[in-house]
């Protein structure tokens, strides 16, 4: 090497990733779940049908709580793991599903709700598909 000139190679070179270890992690957090999908499928938007399906079922809702529940489930579930799809549980088992993780969630009573209304309209919605 000529002039004391170095081309920044090695070790060296990678050496910020273990100098900022949260930002690493943070970065590979938004790209895992930066994608509000459920096993590859995007989760479903859901619409004033889907809604009226719900209600009529017992449970009341409107498609305000359908978007906040999507928007919980994408952004609370998938910070810690996979997003599950809705029709790969049964109508009656989601409810318990739902209050267990809602502590680990960090979500309220309605928030908890609308996550489990948005649940079981999106099962109704992939069921109705099959």
């Amino acid at each position: 090497m000529h002039g004391g000139s170095r081309v920044n190679s090695g070790p060296r070179r990678w050496s910020w990733l273990w100098q900022r270890p949260w930002q690493v992690l943070a970065g590979l957090g938004l790209l895992a779940g930066g994608c509000a999908s459920l096993g590859g499928a995007p989760a479903p938007v859901l619409n004033q049908t889907d809604a009226a399906r719900l209600s009529q079922s017992g449970q009341p809702t409107t498609v305000a709580e359908l978007g906040q529940g999507r928007a919980l489930f994408v952004a609370r579930c998938a910070s810690c793991h996979a997003l599950p799809q809705p029709a790969d549980y049964a109508t009656d088992k989601w409810p318990r599903f739902v209050d267990e993780m809602a502590a680990r969630a960090k979500l309220d009573g309605p928030e908890a709700n609308a996550v489990l209304h948005y649940l079981l309209a999106a099962r109704d919605v992939k069921v109705a598909r099959r």
